[in-house]
């Protein structure tokens, strides 16, 4: 039967809860960065961190009890209740970190929602397509073609990805199209990390008004790329563009790419690579 000797070995003492989850993510692991995590996890990481966390409850709760039942006969100092406070701060303040560490562990485990957003008709499907080697979303000179999210899963930098192609963001009027608009606003609401798509040939040169195209499109508390497509039909204007995206703030980690040639992939594996890293 599936996991009878891992729990055996959990009933005998030899692995904890921690350990035997560690297992299981091993087993499933498809990228390099889960099966780091898993193997960690295995090993005991997790599970000395919270044996240390329960250490130093059961000792502060012994000096509170000390200090209750032998205060009066001089035998506990008077510090212990100041030491014991300090002590359960501490332990306070690391286990909020613990607990707010950007679902580090639950995004290795799942994948990254990374969502492709933008305009109708600036490369969104062809990005898609580019990045996951293989025709998976239907491509067309046609603003509006994409209607429906399409989901591809992705091994970027030893990391997995869940990345999304959405429907063009716009005041659509057929109703289909609106749906789609729909959806893709509420991926947008969960992602992880956008891929913000622009058109490089349209986008304005200054880094204020570039980065209020972007403001329109991503929710502001998200982490973002913005991806300037079309590089291949800049011709002289690519200085003035790079120029723009070197100022940065306002605008977010840039790069510029051609889905048409490819130029410009790498950069933006290596820069998606590092987003990843830092979520």
């Amino acid at each position: 039967e599936p996991g009878e000797f891992t729990r055996r070995a959990f009933h005998r003492g030899k692995l904890d809860l921690t350990a035997a989850e560690g297992l299981r993510d091993l087993i499933h692991a498809e990228t390099e960065a889960q099966r780091q995590q898993a193997l960690r996890q295995m090993e005991g990481e997790l599970g000395r961190l919270y044996q240390q966390w329960g250490e130093t409850l059961t000792q502060a709760l012994a000096h509170i009890e000390a200090y209750i039942d032998f205060s009066e006969d001089d035998n506990v100092e008077e510090e212990v209740l100041s030491q014991v406070d300090a002590a359960v701060q501490t332990l306070e303040q690391e286990i909020a970190a613990h607990l707010q560490d950007g679902r580090r562990g639950e995004l290795l485990r799942s994948g990254v929602r990374a969502v492709i957003a933008g305009p109708p008709n600036v490369g969104k499907s062809s990005l898609l397509n580019l990045l996951c080697q293989r025709p998976a979303a239907i491509v067309s000179p046609v603003a509006g073609t994409t209607r429906d999210v399409v989901e591809v899963s992705l091994n970027v930098s030893g990391y997995p990805v869940v990345l999304s192609d959405t429907a063009g963001l716009r005041d659509a009027t057929d109703p289909i199209e609106q749906e789609g608009v729909s959806r893709a606003r509420d991926r947008l609401q969960h992602a992880d990390l956008v891929l913000a798509v622009l058109d490089a040939t349209t986008v304005p040169t200054e880094p204020a008004e570039l980065g209020a195209a972007l403001g329109s499109l991503v929710p502001p508390t998200t982490p973002c790329i913005l991806v300037l497509n079309k590089a291949d039909l800049l011709g002289g204007h690519t200085r003035a563009l790079c120029d723009a995206c070197a100022h940065r703030p306002p605008l977010p980690p840039t790069t510029l790419l051609s889905c048409k040639t490819g130029e410009g992939t790498d950069s933006l594996l290596q820069l998606l690579g590092q987003q990843l890293a830092q979520l």
